[in-house]
């Protein structure tokens, strides 16, 4: 995706980086998606927003389950724009599902809760790996500081 005007266009990965996500291009942000066998009814679908290639056990079985999986390298500097394209691009004009299943470890479960904070309505839940959090990132949640 060029993180200019926010176009999406297919990329050719190089032989060496195999299941990876390697070094990014300078002003581009690498999406992937892997496509089931078989979909699901449905089209459901996992995203996951950091270390794409580290501990796939959930994937692979979401896969197997007929999920489509999903990744876009982490938002912070663009205020969520890139994640907001990606799901548009994934939900209108590839039909998969309103609401993604995040994944997220460490640094990945950042993204994901602050991107599903600001967007409640497109998250169908969030399997967390020992998640890292910040005191600003319980400040965006509702009903922070009550006690």
């Amino acid at each position: 995706m060029d993180e200019t005007n926010l176009t999406i266009k297919p990329y050719k990965v190089a032989p060496d980086e195999k299941n990876a996500v390697k070094a990014q291009v300078k002003g581009q942000r690498r999406c992937v998606v892997v496509v089931p066998k078989a979909a699901a009814s449905g089209n459901p679908w996992s995203w996951q927003g950091c270390y794409w290639d580290h501990e796939p056990q959930a994937e692979v079985e979401l896969l197997k389950r007929g999920f489509h999986i999903a990744f876009a390298a982490p938002d912070a500097g663009a205020q969520g724009k890139v994640w907001d394209m990606w799901y548009k691009f994934l939900t209108d004009k590839h039909g998969l599902a309103k609401k993604a299943a995040f994944i997220g470890m460490s640094k990945g479960g950042v993204n994901e809760f602050n991107w599903g904070v600001v967007n409640p309505d497109k998250v169908a839940c969030i399997y967390a790996d020992n998640t890292a959090l910040y005191d600003e990132d319980f400040s965006k949640s509702s009903g922070a500081g009550q006690a």
